[in-house]
């Protein structure tokens, strides 16, 4: 037997005087331990072992107390990330079968009324939920929190976004088929008001990267399609559509809309009038993910986002292949969420893009026919 599968047995105590024993014969210590000398046996020996951790009764010399009856996950990320995470949730529900879930979420709107979900809470205000269900929890396994903009796959990861979120928590993928609830009330609110347009309603969300949770902050503007390709698109639209803009309360007004709704509308409105709207207008952000996610095409514009990661199957994705002044089009590398800086050929540039030219790439006339597929595809 060699040290690692020495370590890993449950009986703690004896392993540790195993190791203490081998110092002093003066065999190989923990400090010392040569990768050169880790067999691919041993790793996926030490892997599979690592899944089962003890109780922090066992570490501390007690006996093992009964299993955890419950399963507590936080989940981190944006507002889109909430809704495109639903697909790891349902799956972590089936995994976590015999418990019961509780899910905490700094987006808790996006996940009310999920079935998946026994108890919900917000990362803003934890509440009850240290006294009412951590306190009590004996195995580390129990509480599971993973952080992906930190981790580089969100801009490396050969897969979808939400086979990513799948992929770092250990669960198997098989679609992108995201999901959010919106409820019988809702709904019937979300029809009357659009009902009360003369025409059909399509919602346009200009904006995106700002901080739901501090609207004066954007982390950056590469997303934005510009304002006078959004003026001649609403133009084009106003003959036949009336268009409605959502988004946040600071967001700016384009011009020749008919109806703004930025800071009007709470996120299960808005996920709602998205649901029943005929169709909508997005650059990748929020919108983008909520069409989707209650079964409604929409038209989403890709530049320096990946439209393979970020995109989904139900929408009309547009970009411009080679439209990019650098030829580095999807131009994000792996960086902090809130990072200001990423690496370009080896040197640190600004994570704000001067030129755009990949959005400016596409035209509101461009945009303009792809919104009848879009409307299409909803009407089959």
């Amino acid at each position: 037997m060699n040290l690692i599968e020495r370590m890993i047995k449950i009986e703690l105590p004896l392993a540790e005087k195993e190791i203490k024993n081998e110092k002093k014969s003066n065999s190989t210590d923990l400090s010392c331990v040569s990768t050169s000398s880790v067999s691919q046996k041993d790793l996926i020996v030490f892997n599979e072992k690592s899944k089962y951790d003890i109780s922090i009764d066992e570490y501390m010399g007690n006996e093992k107390p009964p299993e955890d009856d419950i399963i507590i996950l936080i989940q981190d990320g944006g507002l889109g990330d909430s809704v495109v995470f639903t697909v790891c949730l349902e799956l972590l529900r089936k995994k976590y079968s015999d418990r019961k879930l509780i899910f905490a979420s700094f987006y808790p709107d996006i996940f009310y009324n999920n079935p998946n979900i026994d108890y919900l809470y917000c990362t803003r205000d934890y509440g009850d939920l240290y006294e009412k269900w951590v306190k009590k929890l004996r195995f580390n396994s129990s509480i599971i929190k993973k952080d992906l903009y930190n981790s580089g796959i969100h801009k490396l990861f050969p897969g979808k976004l939400s086979e990513a979120f799948c992929y770092i928590y250990n669960v198997p993928y098989y679609d992108d088929n995201i999901k959010v609830y919106i409820t019988e009330d809702e709904d019937k609110e979300a029809k009357k008001f659009l009902k009360s347009f003369p025409k059909d309603v399509i919602l346009i969300h200009p904006c995106g990267a700002m901080m739901n949770y501090n609207p004066t902050v954007k982390l950056t503007s590469n997303k934005d399609w510009f304002d006078v390709y959004w003026k001649k698109l609403v133009s084009l639209l106003n003959k036949d559509f009336y268009v409605v803009q959502l988004g946040g309360p600071l967001e700016k007004e384009i011009e020749g809309v008919e109806t703004y709704l930025m800071g009007k509308t709470s996120i299960r409105q808005t996920m709602a009038l998205v649901k029943n709207a005929l169709t909508y207008v997005s650059i990748d952000s929020f919108i983008g993910h909520v069409g989707p996610s209650v079964g409604k095409s929409g038209v989403v514009l890709f530049g320096r986002s990946n439209v393979y990661i970020f995109g989904h199957n139900l929408n009309i994705n547009v970009w411009v292949d080679n439209s990019c002044e650098l030829n580095d089009l999807f131009c994000g590398r792996p960086q902090s969420y809130f990072g200001d800086a990423e690496l370009y050929n080896g040197k640190s540039r600004s994570w704000e893009c001067k030129n755009r030219s990949c959005m400016r790439a596409i035209t509101p006339d461009l945009v303009y026919k792809k919104i009848f597929e879009a409307i299409e595809r909803n009407t089959r």
